[in-house]
């Protein structure tokens, strides 16, 4: 079962805080801490990624495990 809707809730959360931590530091001037803000959301990001993209494959084994256990011939795979 995949977990997609609440990974990518999350991740918008986490994102949303990048936003404004980086804002607050553009409107102090404190480059340093923006730049840091900002390497910091590039990698949740690629963790985001990641993530998703193996749930999805999680998701595709699942259904291709299904059918083959359904014992169907491959022409009747596009029938579910």
């Amino acid at each position: 079962m995949s977990n997609l809707q609440e990974i990518s809730a999350l991740y918008e959360k986490i994102d949303n805080h990048f936003d404004d931590l980086r804002d607050r530091f553009v409107r102090v001037g404190n480059i340093t801490a923006r730049d840091r803000v900002e390497k910091e959301q590039k990698i949740n990001d690629q963790a985001y990624f990641v993530l998703a993209w193996g749930q999805l494959e999680a998701d595709v084994n699942d259904v291709c495990q299904r059918v083959i256990e359904s014992g169907r011939p491959q022409k009747d795979w596009r029938h579910r």
